[in-house]
C-alpha cells in the first residue's frame, strides 16, 4: 500500500529526525512543514533529508501556525491538498513531530490492508463546557485566543481575561453560533489516519468546514470529526 505521512512539526528537530528515519521506507511518502516562526537553517534542512533515502520527501509550503489556532486548521488542509496533488495514496497520516511508530512498516502495512475502506479517527465524549464554548461562542481573534500558546505571563492573563469577557457577553445574551449550523459536534485528537475517499471528501467541503470553525479556537480537535460525525458515508466507515 502507498502511505502518505504529513507532519506538522514547530521545533522539535531531533525527535523529528528520529520520526523521518522511522517512516523512510519504499512506498511512503513524507510531506514535512516546519511551522514558519520556527528558526530553520539549510544545514538543518540538509540534516532531515539525509534521513530520507528510499520514501519520497517532500517539503511543504511554510506558513505560522498558532497554537489552537484557526491557522492551524488551514495547514492541515494545505497538507491534505498538497500530498493529494503528488498522490493520490492508500492512506494519510496526520502526525505531530513528535509521533513515532511503535511497529514495523510492515505490520502497518498489513494492519491497513486489512481493514482498508475504514477510517481512523479518535472520537471522545463531549463532558466539559470548555469544549463546547470552542464553538458556541464567536472569537474576534481566534489565531491570538488560545492563551496557551503565549510566553508572556502578562500577554496571557490578558487574553485570558479576553477569553472569558466573551463568553460572559455570549451567555449573557443566550448566543450560541454553532446551535445555529443544526451539525452535531465531535471531539477528539486531531492526529488521524484517513483513505484517499475519505480525504477527497473532506477536501471538497473545505470552505463549508472553515466557514463553521471560522472563529472557533483550538478547532484541529473537532473540525474533522464534526464533518465526518455529520457525513452519513464517512460515519459509516469509521473503524
Amino acid at each position: 500500500m502507498k502511505h502518505a505521512y504529513l507532519i506538522m512539526a514547530a521545533n522539535e528537530f531531533e525527535e523529528l529526525l528520529v520520526l523521518l528515519k522511522a517512516l523512510d521506507y519504499e512506498d511512503n511518502a513524507i510531506f514535512l512543514h516546519i511551522d514558519k516562526k520556527a528558526a530553520l537553517s539549510s544545514l538543518q534542512l540538509k540534516r532531515f533529508k539525509q534521513q530520507v533515502s528510499k520514501a519520497d520527501f517532500y517539503l511543504a509550503p511554510r506558513r505560522k501556525v498558532s497554537w489552537g489556532g484557526r491557522d492551524m486548521l488551514e495547514c492541515e488542509f494545505s497538507l491534505f491538498s498538497f500530498a493529494r496533488s503528488v498522490g493520490p495514496f492508500d492512506y494519510y497520516h496526520l502526525l505531530s513531530g513528535k509521533d513515532l511508530p511503535l511497529l514495523s512498516h510492515k505490520r502497518i502495512d498489513e494492519f491497513f490492508e486489512k481493514n482498508k475502506g475504514r477510517e481512523f479517527v479518535e472520537y471522545k465524549p463531549i463532558r466539559e463546557q470548555e469544549v463546547w464554548q470552542r464553538v458556541q461562542v464567536w472569537h474576534a481573534f481566534p489565531n491570538v485566543s488560545a492563551y496557551r500558546s503565549v510566553k508572556s505571563a502578562p500577554l496571557k492573563l490578558m487574553i485570558r481575561a479576553y477569553r472569558k469577557l466573551e463568553r460572559t457577553l455570549a451567555k449573557a445574551l443566550k448566543l450560541d453560533f454553532f446551535k445555529n449550523t443544526g451539525l452535531k459536534l465531535g471531539f477528539g485528537s486531531q492526529w488521524l489516519s484517513l483513505d484517499d475517499f475519505a480525504v477527497e471528501r473532506i477536501l471538497k467541503k473545505e470552505k463549508s468546514i472553515m466557514k463553521v470553525f471560522k472563529h472557533a479556537i483550538v478547532a484541529d480537535e473537532l473540525f474533522l470529526q464534526t464533518f465526518i460525525l455529520n457525513d452519513e458515508v464517512l460515519k459509516k466507515r469509521l473503524y
